[in-house]
């Protein structure tokens, strides 16, 4: 069996735990890749840079949701359309898309300053209940000095049709160099584009009710993702393949409900125009 440890957030105290194989012959019940991901965990443990580690469990099956639910991990965000089912090969599900849950795992505490953006400040903050560390909690809605300018780092996965938007800093100019980056991942092909907002910082606001009137929604919430933390934001070319979700815990079902509701409202608006 294998298991990995690596970077793949924007901050490089958070690592996630991924690449999990089991030799065929193993399956089946043997909690072999449970161990495996324990151990990487325990083993995080020794490792100071390791502050947080996360997994993305799939949603076309609960296994993988079980193995991190029961090392206690806390699901915070959901991935709508993650991966192309025709990826999964002879076990790609009826759905087009694959969703995935986002499970974090606190390795070193660390108390830091949150800003909720108006619109999600509520639901943010139910979710933070469930958070296995401490925040401090604050509303955010001013828009950033005009001094100030925007940073994203921005990545395309092709075989995934996925664009991702690392959001660090976001300044007056934010709604132009999103658009650029936006058009650049589409003309690549992209059918979801996720959008990393650092909520760290007191403009975090106005740039999430940027995002809405972009048609993107809720996501979750992305625990020291830039050492602050991070709020996920989706946007899909297309209806996301809702009935393909499968969840096994509470947790995960309140907030991908959350997250549906949020993406309803899109429709409406879409209805009025």
């Amino acid at each position: 069996a294998h298991n990995a440890l690596f970077n793949s957030a924007p901050y490089r105290g958070v690592f996630e735990s991924g690449a999990g194989l089991v030799h065929e012959r193993y399956r089946g019940g043997r909690g072999i890749f449970t161990r495996v991901v324990r151990h990487g965990e325990e083993w995080a443990r020794q490792i100071p840079r390791v502050e947080v580690i996360f997994g993305e469990p799939v949603c076309h099956h609960v296994f993988s949701q079980k193995l991190t639910h029961g090392l206690g991990w806390k699901t915070m965000a959901v991935e709508v359309d993650l991966m192309p089912s025709t990826l999964y090969g002879k076990d790609a599900p009826a759905c087009e898309r694959v969703a995935a849950i986002l499970d974090f795992k606190t390795i070193r505490s660390q108390k830091i300053q949150v800003f909720l953006p108006g619109a999600y400040a509520e639901i943010l903050q139910s979710l933070y209940e469930g958070l296995d560390d401490v925040r401090i909690l604050s509303t955010s809605g001013e828009a950033p000095p005009a001094s100030q300018q925007t940073r994203i780092d921005s990545e395309y996965f092709a075989f995934a049709q996925v664009g991702r938007f690392a959001i660090w800093e976001m300044g007056r100019d934010f709604e132009r160099v999103l658009s650029a980056r936006e058009r650049e991942a589409k003309g690549r092909g992209a059918k979801v584009l996720q959008a990393w907002v650092n909520i760290g910082i007191p403009g975090c606001g106005w740039a999430v009710e940027v995002l809405r009137n972009r048609g993107y929604f809720l996501g979750g919430i992305l625990p020291r993702w830039f050492d602050n933390d991070g709020m996920l934001m989706t946007w899909t070319a297309q209806r996301p393949s809702w009935e393909g979700i499968q969840l096994q815990f509470d947790r995960a079902k309140v907030i991908a409900a959350l997250v549906r509701e949020d993406w309803k409202r899109l429709e409406g608006e879409a209805g009025r125009s």
